[in-house]
């Protein structure tokens, strides 16, 4: 298998000389050509803009036999006898390198930027979901402590309700914290591969069923918008990962849009 794939892009530089090959033969019996070993030249740059150095090398053999054989005298014969043909070949050969070489060059720096952006994107994504996670996690944890430390001087002389409100809120943000280091670590061990999707076929309405019992506190006082057209096919995915998904973006609807606009599901 990794022998065919390593063979494949010079099969397909192989392609894209007979597809010159054939165009200048067509052209050459329309308008006469004086140097039509240049048209291959597009062959070379193709293959070393797409496939690298070797396959446009590759390229450019291919185009000097096939230049030869369809073009110079005696035609249909690799055999060139005349030194205006042999010199043409052979300007053709250093034009052919000189140009894999600079597309190759072209291609490699394109692509060592297009790495650097991807990391540069990598970390700033990076950086950007460890301030979001570690703004998940202190804020429940500074309501827990500030709580804690209010129930705590207030003792057994305080107000019974005061205390039962104190304490409802240390076991809300108890369980918000729970959910964010649950998220984190599934996260972990998503990335980890130690989490591998269960898939199975599973209809929209179980997801979002699912995602909206596991949000019932969060999603407390909002209006609800379910938009499920009837007949939608069933997917096939894992249904616990996609139902913690929907979750965490229905716990963002209600923690960050205007107090009394409506949650709104839509599928289509």
């Amino acid at each position: 298998m990794r022998g065919r794939l390593h063979l494949l892009p010079y099969l397909k530089s192989a392609l894209a000389v007979a597809v010159v090959g054939f165009a200048a033969h067509a052209l050459t019996r329309l308008v006469p050509l004086p140097h039509v070993s240049v048209l291959f030249v597009a062959a070379v740059i193709t293959s070393a803009a797409l496939w690298g150095l070797g396959p446009s090398l590759f390229a450019a053999g291919l185009s000097v036999a096939a230049g030869s054989f369809l073009f110079y005298s005696p035609i249909y014969s690799f055999h060139v006898t005349d030194p205006q043909d042999f010199a043409d070949l052979a300007v053709f050969v250093v034009v052919a390198v000189l140009t894999s070489r600079l597309a190759e060059g072209v291609r490699r720096q394109a692509r060592e930027i297009a790495d650097a952006r991807l990391k540069a994107q990598g970390e700033a994504l990076r950086e950007a979901l460890i301030n979001s996670v570690s703004h998940d996690l202190q804020t429940p944890l500074a309501a827990i402590l500030g709580s804690a430390s209010v129930l705590e001087t207030i003792g057994e002389h305080g107000e019974p309700r005061a205390r039962r409100e104190l304490a409802a809120t240390i076991r809300e943000q108890a369980e918000r914290l729970a959910s964010h280091i649950g998220n984190v670590l599934d996260l972990t061990r998503v990335r980890s591969g130690q989490i591998a999707p269960r898939l199975e076929l599973v209809e929209l309405s179980d997801i979002i069923n699912g995602a909206l019992r596991r949000k019932e506190k969060a999603l407390a006082g909002r209006t609800l918008q379910v938009d499920v057209p009837a007949g939608l096919p069933m997917l096939r995915l894992d249904l616990f990962l996609m139902e913690h998904a929907l979750a965490n973006v229905l716990d963002n609807a209600a923690k960050f849009s205007p107090p009394g606009e409506p949650v709104e599901i839509t599928m289509e």
